[in-house]
């Protein structure tokens, strides 16, 4: 049984791709959902194979794809550690029983976890798209990372304890605000029991918070804002925050870091960006390093804490194949995007 519109040789045999997977068949379509087959294949088997070529051989798509290798396979390997030991549920305050985190193991796992989360976005999606939200799972998983710097920065246990209760008041807070637009978005026949009801649970948590702070003599710090830790915990800082932003949210160069094809050494023949979202792949190849360095430094943070051991060897070669793959597409990305290196 064979499709009508599978291309065939003189003898009728199907023509097969390039790597022999696949059948070509010249429909755009068929060829579109081929290709997303075999990437999506490669996520079954993720292990990084011995590389014919050194990164600076490559060309931009094929050092896009041994990024997205090097990504695929840290997932791999972190979806294991994290799999580990205990049922990963940590040990909380026995009086504590809200969505927050209150203790620093809780804090970590649930963090570390979330910045996971938004890394195995970015691995699957740059791989497969561009598109400039893909970059603000890059800024989830960068700060999840400064969090957990400035908490585990903390001198003693009591500090350290401190600074997560001070991140679970102000998440109480954000939440509090969050009812306050809703109730005034929601006209008052409707929602107004379900509003109250989420009231009457964020004063009975902020009053536990605060039972916990008295109980354990702790002195809570207000928490940093983003953009202040990221100047104090990641290279490029604030910058680093701005160009994984989503555009307009903040305002930022986050659009001419990402979208478009243009020339910005001035050496475009037109000067004028693509805006169709195609190629892109040494800004895609860039994203994907980025994130790959900053999941393997809260592997780093989160590991002593969670008590994963043994795995330094393993994370070790896809660190080393990752320094390649990264040095060569920041050479790229700022030659392409920031040539004075205003911003890199």
């Amino acid at each position: 049984m064979w499709m009508a519109d599978q291309s065939r040789d003189a003898e009728g045999q199907v023509v097969k791709a390039a790597d022999g997977a696949l059948p070509v068949t010249g429909n755009p379509i068929v060829d579109g959902v081929s290709r997303l087959l075999l990437f999506l294949g490669s996520l079954l088997d993720p292990q990084l194979a011995p590389r014919t070529k050194c990164p600076a051989q490559l060309n931009d798509e094929e050092l896009r794809e041994a990024a997205c290798r090097v990504a695929i396979a840290l997932v791999d390997e972190l979806g294991l550690i994290v799999q580990e030991g205990s049922d990963g549920t940590p040990a909380e305050d026995p009086s504590w029983h809200r969505p927050w985190p209150t203790t620093v193991e809780a804090f970590i796992r649930s963090t570390f976890m979330s910045g996971f989360d938004a890394f195995g976005t970015v691995a699957l999606s740059l791989g497969m798209n561009t598109s400039v939200a893909s970059t603000s799972n890059v800024r989830a998983a960068a700060q999840c990372h400064v969090l957990m710097r400035w908490v585990l920065d903390a001198d003693t246990d009591a500090e350290q304890r401190s600074r997560v209760l001070a991140m679970t008041r102000a998440s109480i807070d954000k939440a509090r605000s969050s009812l306050a637009n809703w109730e005034h978005a929601t006209p008052p026949t409707q929602g107004s029991g379900m509003i109250a009801y989420v009231r009457q649970a964020l004063d009975a948590a902020e009053s536990d918070v605060d039972a916990l702070i008295s109980e354990h003599g702790l002195n809570v710090p207000p928490p940093p804002d983003r953009e202040s830790l990221f100047d104090r915990y990641l290279p490029r800082g604030y910058a680093t925050f701005a160009m994984t932003s989503d555009v307009g949210s903040p305002s930022g160069p986050s659009p001419f870091f990402f979208y478009g094809d243009s020339d910005f050494s001035g050496e475009s023949e037109t000067g004028t960006p693509n805006w169709d979202y195609l190629g892109l792949h040494v800004e895609r190849a860039f994203w994907i390093a980025q994130a790959c360095r900053i999941q393997l430094d809260n592997y780093q943070l989160a590991a002593p804490v969670c008590g994963w051991v043994n795995h330094e060897h393993v994370l070790k070669l896809i660190a080393d194949e990752l320094a390649l793959v990264d040095a060569e597409a920041e050479k790229r990305f700022t030659t392409r995007r920031d040539p004075g290196r205003i911003w890199m």
